[in-house]
């Protein structure tokens, strides 16, 4: 009888420790906690996983990833370059932006010292000019009222231009003449050179008779090319002369049936007469803007023109600092000492604007969050010290203290009635463990 009663008693102990077990595995991942001694003679015990802080290294600007310098596990120190984006488009754009700050400012420094003596001088020049075709079309247009007041003096004028046309007459012909006793010249020359190339045959003053070939003097040949020469300019110039004279009897004749046209139709001489008045008064304005833009030369640059160009100036500056931080933010650089815990990219991939690249972690200091029922809360307490054993290390402790207990449940159903529902209700415990050699891995179970 007491053989059965103790074996029933030893069954209902493992039954008991099956099921604490099986609770304990339902808040951690096993892993087990050791909080040391609660009060009694047993410890409390609870499960969860290592973890650390973790920093997602990235970029602002984004770009496709050129070079990585790390691999998971690799111990980096501050300000080590972890990734370099390609930076092809940024320098192109940086070139862009210096060469614009370069003209912005030269046409401040241009604004700010004046106008160089030269463009006054030729300001000056243009009034000049202004002037000169000013007071031509002034004469034109009294030459045109002259025509509407004397009708006579256009009788005149247009004997004046059958005379020209006359003259022209005889002088293209004289031209053609002249033409024509060129082009002999030069072809009686062209004829003298081709005998003298040919040289001559002459008879042969030895007994038997025949021809002897002689041929022309070197000098006499070269004094032929000469007037050759000569007399080919000569046509050239005189077919010129025939083209000049053949247009002045061409604007002769045209000058005279406008004269003739003028006397037929009274009218046109009004519509002329208006044209050149108003030809004067363009021309008079003219004058006007040339002396405007001499004024304005003068006077310089208006502060508010000044002000405006170094208000570009400025820009262009801000967008080529704004450029350069793009191109630095190409370079990604480890902001403290750590670890690779992850590489996310590799090289050749793109990496979006804060893309995590990779991800570094502190393993010097690492956490234990834990979950404890509300039955055992009040078991422990803010700094209270705690051994950590993990499966990797087996008999070795790891020291840690509470660092934090949660002020509220987590894992609560909606609407906690019963005292059985209250009971299943769990707290988060988090642990601080020193990890200087770097033992602890995050996500690694342990048994506390």
């Amino acid at each position: 009888m007491k053989r059965r009663l103790a074996l029933a008693i030893l069954l209902l102990v493992l039954i008991a420790a099956i099921l604490e077990r099986g609770q304990l595995l339902a808040w951690g991942t096993a892993l087990r906690l050791s909080f040391g001694q609660t009060g009694g003679n047993t410890p409390l015990l609870a499960s969860g996983t290592i973890e650390t802080e973790t920093i997602d290294l990235s970029s602002q600007a984004g770009g496709r990833i050129i070079r990585l310098n790390v691999t998971e596990g690799d111990q980096v120190a501050a300000g080590d370059l972890i990734a370099e984006l390609d930076t092809a488009l940024v320098d192109a754009q940086i070139a862009q932006a210096s060469a614009t700050i370069s003209q912005t400012q030269a046409q401040l420094a241009l604004l700010k010292a004046g106008p160089p003596p030269a463009s006054i001088e030729v300001a000056r020049a243009g009034i000049t000019q202004a002037q000169a075709a000013s007071a031509a079309a002034y004469t034109a247009w009294q030459d045109a009222k002259a025509l509407l007041t004397a009708p006579d003096s256009l009788d005149v004028q247009i004997i004046n231009a059958q005379t020209t046309v006359q003259v022209a007459q005889e002088q293209v012909a004289a031209a053609h003449a002249l033409a024509t006793a060129a082009d002999e010249e030069q072809a009686l020359w062209g004829r003298i050179v081709a005998q003298l190339e040919k040289g001559y045959d002459i008879p042969s003053p030895q007994p038997g008779g025949g021809t002897v070939h002689v041929k022309a003097p070197a000098a006499q040949l070269s004094d032929a090319y000469l007037q050759w020469n000569l007399a080919s300019q000569k046509a050239w110039q005189a077919h010129a002369q025939v083209d000049i004279a053949t247009a002045t009897l061409a604007t002769a004749r045209q000058t005279l049936s406008d004269l003739q046209a003028q006397k037929v139709t009274p009218q046109s001489q009004q519509a002329q007469a208006n044209a050149a008045e108003w030809a004067y008064r363009a021309a008079e304005a003219a004058v006007d803007v040339a002396r405007a833009n001499l004024d304005v030369l003068l006077a310089g640059a208006q502060a508010e023109q000044i002000q405006s160009a170094q208000a570009l100036v400025e820009q262009a500056e801000a967008s080529l600092k704004a450029l350069q931080v793009r191109r630095s933010q190409a370079q990604v650089r480890a902001p403290q000492a750590g670890t690779i815990i992850e590489t996310i990219l590799h090289r050749g991939e793109v990496a979006g604007p804060g893309s995590p690249i990779a991800r570094l972690g502190d393993l010097s200091k690492v956490t234990l969050t834990v979950y404890l029922p509300e039955s055992q809360l009040a078991l422990v307490h803010l700094g209270q010290s705690a051994q950590v054993m993990v499966d990797s290390y087996p008999g070795r402790l790891f020291p840690g203290r509470v660092v934090e207990i949660a002020d509220e449940a987590q894992f609560t159903p909606q609407n906690v009635q019963t005292r059985e529902q209250r009971a299943t209700t769990v707290y988060a415990v988090k642990i601080s463990i020193a990890n200087a050699g770097g033992d602890l891995k995050p996500g690694m179970p342990a048994d506390a």
